[in-house]
């Protein structure tokens, strides 16, 4: 209808025309239109003339041999249209060459002339190239309202128009003459060229057919004999040779080209010789007569042109005829039983068999008949004996009761003497030489249940069934079966008569048309009412082929008569091409988007070669095309799309479109091809790519396994951190369980030492006041030190089990922190001096109230104090600021006015990781300086336990920038905050304070009364290392009566000694600031000038790996606190014996240092060491004498020169050549007779300043400072 969107915009169609391309282009009264295959319907084409669009009425559309499409309209001229661009422009060069616009039609010959066709002005043709025009009107044409142009045989042209009919150009004479038309001038409105013949479609007249001279009536039988009237506008041939027709309110007709030579007889045909019943029977006799049983209309007689010879009337209908051994005519009815058929036609019944129903005969070799009756089974009837055998399953005799069902369709005598049956319940096969039927195997019994309509057996021993259910075909053997359907390209599943042809392929005739199946492709070839046949309904049994080979099929129209070899079915060529692709029923095209939002397709349709598509977009139905119109619904496709198998399968005849529903994500190869055409180049391929869903798509897989691993590491994570915090609850229930059972421990053993340190403290009192002698005191003071040194830190630990358990009560009073500060401050002024650190107290009011516990608060500014003196280096500073703050909520939550004290010190600082940590109870930071002290690690606890109970806080943090850290205590101001049992009763009494036994290493030297050395019986000296003064104080006390003793506090101070001074031995504590023990043995016995030097390790560390560890650094002697004054006495006097020893051996006479030559041995030992000594001072000034050469000049190998020189000096070669240069430089140093660059040179050193890294490294001191130092 116009309007809708799959018609055209108005039903009068004046031209239309298909481009090389496939395009149909069609002409009507509202302008031009083309067909647009993949969405099945007509696109507008607008036409635009200077800028304004038009709705001309397009009367003629053509496309050149050069690709240029001309438009010719009525009133406005001729249009060239690019399909590309979709633009129109206005021919004006040809208005003025054809001397009119109103054009009709346009044609181009084949010298590429092109013809044009006037309403008004004749026609003109018109060479483009060379714009050459000659002009053709009346009275040199019959008329001058031209409609139609077409090339005859020979180069004529026809001209044929409106009020002329058709006249004829003759190129070779360039005359013009006119078609007659049995004295008549027909209105022609189209001429077109169809199967080698040339008609012309008229107003009024249908088709005529034309020739050179005339114009004569379509011939009966052809394919426009159904278009002889009516108004014909356009007619047209399209590539395959189809004949379109363009009717005037008829819309549109199309002719096949494709036509096969079928023959009909029937009521279609003008002269019908057989009436108009449904065709029965067919039968072909001797003479190649046709014997044609119609319904109810008896029996006609033809001969081979179909001519009628006689018509035998009947009320019976004949379903099958039979021409015997002994020339006798059978013919098998409906109502009439067996008839028999004289030579003049007379038809006489047997009587015997008058009441049956008898649908097929058949002959035996011995002249037997057997009649396939529908109700009584198979009967064996001998005609000269006039006997009957009834061969059915329900009768008595068990040698016939194998046939299952007596109502049978068809008979077949095989030329093995078996008669096959097709009846209501499959197959059966009678054995005439044994009367018996034939057990088949289990391959028959797929037929069983299908009415049996027709039974043959093949040249190659296969027997074919045609059954309600398709076809059936079992090999010679019986074994396997095949079964064809629609599916298989079988045009209809009811097969209705099967003939073998000459070539062994198969005619079948069904429902809906013809097969032909091609035995050697395994194809079928499908042929119906359009291709010439009867009709597409066939009757069943009534088919038969005669002497020469011609098949006869009939049906309800009539009769189909065909030579197989006259049936041109040779495959086309088909390309089939998608035309269509819909989502969803919503077509595709280039600008299609999928739902995700990609291009589904990035060419046109027809050229593409891949789509893709969303996880959305899964179901879809795929369009496709031969772009054939003879008969497509004829054909038959076959398709299949890879990841479902590799089979491939077929579509109904005509069925163009699949549909996939639902597609699950993947690559799918999608083929189609005609069926029976295998070629690769028959096949089209398109690519369907169905994309995963984002949930599905790589990277969220790998985001799954990614969050699966993760999911597994987070529960093994869980279940090990849950485990794990179990287990850190274990530890921490048994840490508490052990620190509970040492707070216990302590607590008892402190009520247990309390008691002993009384009885020890106050006689050392009364000692002290009653000596005199002052080594004696300096003694009683030492052990009176240390004793109050444990009495404070039993009473710290019993203050910090009082707080743990909340039994330490405070009892706060109004007290001046300036004061109160001040007074703190006193103890510490000593311990300022000695160690130079400026203490300073910064406060800018003169007095501050603050309500304190005062013995308690005490003890917090005591120990933090202590530790800022414990950990600022000599040079630094410690200084305390109080201030007081008003309407600071953030200060100290929820009180706003409070007072802070800021305890600052420029020490080494706290680590930014652990400034939280150092306030938990028994946690020491370990470092360079704590590792000099055993402290408890409850200083700090004890202070923050002390300030909360106080309502207080305290933090510590590091200085930005700077070293050194700060503590910053805030109480609040007032007493609104205590309740009545926190305030004292009364006031106070002064308190005595006691410094923490951190400040007792720093206690006043004179305290201790004199500590005169006594001189030392000994030139022996010893380094005391010992950062506790008490033990250093002590050791030189003990020591300085056998030997010279120099003390140091530290191991760096130590070290810079030692290699300046030299001493004998080296008396050391392990832990201690800066360097330890262990890194000071360490890097002495790595100095080849001191290496020799005894070092014997103190240290409070008992365990066996302390020892280990001390004895790996080089140790001699490893001690453990508290020692034997006796024992040290008695390792320092071992040491040095052996030492006296081991020199000796190696010094002879002399020592080294007086002589570097002369060394006297007695040992092979002390042979090998000489001649070293000697070859070594023989090249001592030498810069390139090395191992190798000294090595070379002993005579021994560089690794055993090694090897003994370790064994006899602890040295390595290399070592010992150094050790012996840095002695002769000494030595030349002393002398002073030469600079230090000439004692480089003499001493093997090529550079000076080497020489110098060099000799400070043994000496610790540079060759010029050493020479100053012994010329003073």
């Amino acid at each position: 209808m116009p309007g809708d969107s799959t018609s055209l915009c108005d039903n009068y169609v004046r031209t239309l025309t298909e481009t090389r391309d496939g395009k149909i282009l069609v002409g009507t009264l509202k302008g031009l239109m083309e067909w647009d295959r993949a969405r099945e319907s007509f696109s507008y084409i607008p036409i635009y003339v200077k800028g304004t669009r038009i709705t001309p009425h397009v009367s003629e559309i053509i496309e050149l041999s050069n690709g240029d499409i001309w438009v010719g309209t009525a009133g406005y001229g001729i249009f060239l249209y690019k399909p590309d661009s979709s633009a129109i422009t206005r021919l004006d060069m040809l208005s003025d060459a054809v001397g009119s616009e109103f054009i009709s039609c346009i044609y181009e010959d084949s010298s590429h002339a092109v013809w044009i066709g006037t309403e008004n002005h004749g026609a003109c043709r018109y060479y483009p190239a060379g714009g050459k025009a000659r002009c053709f009107s009346a009275p040199e044409l019959a008329g001058d309202k031209v409609t139609s142009i077409l090339e005859g045989n020979a180069g004529a042209i026809f001209i044929g128009s409106l009020d002329g009919g058709v006249d004829r150009y003759d190129k070779g004479s360039s005359t013009v003459s006119h078609l007659s038309c049995q004295g008549e001038r027909l209105s022609v409105k189209s001429l077109a060229a169809y199967d080698k013949e040339f008609y012309a479609g008229t107003e009024g007249y249908g088709v005529r057919q034309l020739s050179d001279t005339e114009i004569k009536d379509v011939p009966v039988g052809s394919a426009l004999s159904g278009c002889t009237d009516g108004k014909i506008h356009q007619m047209m041939t399209d590539r395959d040779g189809n004949l379109w027709l363009a009717m005037f309110q008829r819309g549109v007709a199309m002719i096949a080209g494709r036509r096969f030579n079928f023959e009909y007889c029937g009521r279609n045909n003008p002269g019908n010789p057989i009436g108009n019943g449904c065709v029965m029977a067919v039968f072909s006799d001797e003479n190649h007569h046709l014997w044609v049983s119609c319904d109810n209309d008896g029996l006609y007689e033809l001969d081979e042109n179909f001519s009628r010879v006689r018509h035998i009337p009947s009320s019976s209908t004949v379903l099958c005829m039979l021409r015997d051994s002994r020339r006798r005519r059978w013919a098998a009815t409906f109502n009439s039983g067996l008839v028999r058929i004289d030579d003049s036609g007379r038809m006489m019944p047997v009587s015997r068999f008058s009441s049956l129903k008898i649908y097929s005969i058949v002959e035996d070799k011995a002249g037997n008949l057997y009649l396939g009756t529908l109700g009584c089974g198979l009967i064996r009837y001998n005609p000269e004996k006039d006997t009957a055998s009834y061969l059915s399953f329900n009768r008595s005799q068990a040698l016939y009761s194998n046939i299952p069902m007596d109502w049978i369709n068809h008979l077949y005598p095989a030329a093995d003497g078996k008669i096959w049956i097709a009846h209501y319940d499959g197959i059966s096969c009678f054995n005439t030489a044994t009367g018996g039927y034939l057990s088949f195997g289990d391959s028959y019994n797929v037929v069983k249940g299908c009415i049996g309509y027709v039974v043959t057996r093949d040249s190659k021993g296969n027997i074919w069934c045609g059954t309600s259910d398709g076809l059936y075909r079992f090999d010679s053997d019986g074994r396997s079966v095949k079964h064809f359907s629609i599916a298989d390209g079988l045009p209809n599943n009811v097969v209705c008569g099967i003939c073998e042809d000459e070539g062994g392929n198969l005619w079948i005739s069904t429902y809906h048309g013809i097969a032909k199946y091609i035995s050697a492709d395994n194809r079928f070839v499908n042929f119906d009412s359009g291709d010439g046949l009867q009709g597409n309904e066939f009757t069943h049994g009534a088919f038969c082929e005669d002497s020469r080979g011609v098949i006869y099929f009939g049906g309800t129209n009539g009769v189909t008569a065909f030579h197989p070899y006259d049936i041109n079915d040779n495959p086309r060529e088909y390309h089939p091409v998608i035309t269509r692709f819909d989502i969803f029923n919503t077509p595709v095209n280039r600008s299609t988007l999928s739902s995700g939002g990609t291009p589904i397709i990035d060419c046109e349709l027809g050229d593409a070669e891949r789509v893709n598509l969303s996880a959305d977009d899964n179901t879809f139905t795929i369009y496709f095309s031969t772009l054939t119109y003879d008969n497509p619904d004829k054909l038959v496709y076959q398709y299949r799309i890879y990841e479902h198998g590799k089979e491939w399968l077929t579509t109904a005849p005509g069925q163009n479109q699949l549909t996939f529903n639902n597609m699950p994500p993947g690559e799918y190869r999608f083929q189609v091809r005609v069926a029976g055409d295998t070629s690769e180049a028959g096949t089209r391929t398109l690519t369907i790519v169905v994309n995963a869903p984002w949930y599905q798509s790589w990277w969220a897989i790998l985001i799954y396994i990614v969050l699966a691993a993760l999911m597994v590491l987070g529960a093994v994570h869980y279940f090990r951190s849950r485990a794990a915090g179990i287990r850190e609850q274990l530890d921490r229930q048994q840490a508490e369980q052990i620190i509970e059972a040492k707070l216990q421990f302590f607590t008892n053993i402190s009520h247990e030492i309390r008691t002993p340190m009384t009885l020890i403290i106050n006689p050392l009192e009364k000692l002290i006041a009653d000596t005199s002698d002052s080594r004696l005191r300096a003694t009683y003071n030492m052990i009176y030190h240390n004793a109050k040194r444990i009495l404070r830190l039993v009473n710290q630990l019993m203050d910090m089990r009082k707080l743990e358990k909340g039994q330490m009560k405070v009892k706060m009073r109004e007290t001046d922190m300036v004061e109160f500060i001040s007074e703190a401050m006193l103890p510490f002024e000593y311990v300022a001096r000695e160690n130079d650190i400026a203490l300073r107290f910064h406060h800018h009011m003169d007095s501050l109230a603050a309500w304190i516990d005062t013995d308690n608060f005490d003890k917090v500014l005591l120990n933090i104090l202590s530790n800022a003196f414990k950990y600022t280096p000599k040079g630094g500073s410690i200084d305390i600021t109080l201030t007081e703050k008003h309407d600071d909520p953030a200060g100290l939550p929820p009180f706003s006015d409070y007072v802070e004290i800021s305890i600052s010190d420029t020490g080494i600082g706290i680590d930014a990781d652990k400034l939280e940590l150092i306030f938990d109870r028994f946690y020491r930071i370990e470092n360079e300086m704590t590792s000099a002290s055993l402290g408890t690690g409850i200083g700090l606890h004890l202070c923050r336990s002390l300030v909360l109970l106080h309502h207080g806080t305290i933090h510590a943090r590091n200085h930005v920038g700077e070293s050194g850290c700060e503590f910053i205590i805030r109480l609040p101001l007032g007493s609104a905050h205590l309740s009545m049992e926190e305030i004292a009763d009364s006031d106070p009494t002064p308190s005595q304070r006691q410094l923490p036994y951190y400040l007792d290493d720093f206690n006043d030297p004179g305290t201790d009364g004199d500590s005169t050395v006594v001189k030392a019986r000994s030139n022996r000296t010893v380094a005391v290392v010992e950062d506790d003064p008490d033990i250093r104080n002590y050791l030189v006390r003990e020591l300085s009566g056998d030997y010279k003793v120099s003390a140091y506090d530290n191991g760096d101070e130590a070290l810079s000694a030692i290699l300046t001074d030299t001493p004998d031995l080296i008396v050391s504590d392990v832990m201690m600031p800066g360097i330890n023990g262990y890194t000071l043995c360490r890097k002495v016995k790595q100095n080849v000038n001191i290496n020799h030097t005894p070092v014997i390790l103190l240290s409070a560390k008992a365990d066996n790996e302390d020892r280990m560890e001390g004895l790996a650094a080089g140790a001699d002697a490893y001690l453990t606190k508290p020692f034997s004054t006796e024992v040290l006495r008695s390792t320092i006097t071992s040491l040095l014996a052996n030492r006296q020893l081991l020199r000796a051996k190696f010094s002879g006479v002399q020592e080294q240092e007086e002589s570097v030559k002369q060394i006297m041995m007695k040992s092979q030992d002390e042979i090998l060491i000489n001649r070293i000594m000697d070859v070594i001072n023989a090249n001592i000034s030498s810069p390139d004498f090395s191992v190798e050469k000294l090595a070379a000049e002993v005579g021994l190998s560089r690794v055993h020169l090694h090897r003994k020189l370790k064994e006899l000096t602890d040295l390595s070669a290399r070592d010992f050549i150094k050790s012996l240069r840095m002695k002769q430089a000494a030595r030349l140093l002393r002398e002073k007779k030469l600079s230090v660059a000439e004692v480089a040179y003499a001493t093997g050193f090529a550079n000076p300043s080497h020489f110098s890294s060099a000799f400070k490294e043994i000496y610790g001191m540079t060759p010029s400072q050493y020479s100053s130092r012994e010329r003073g």
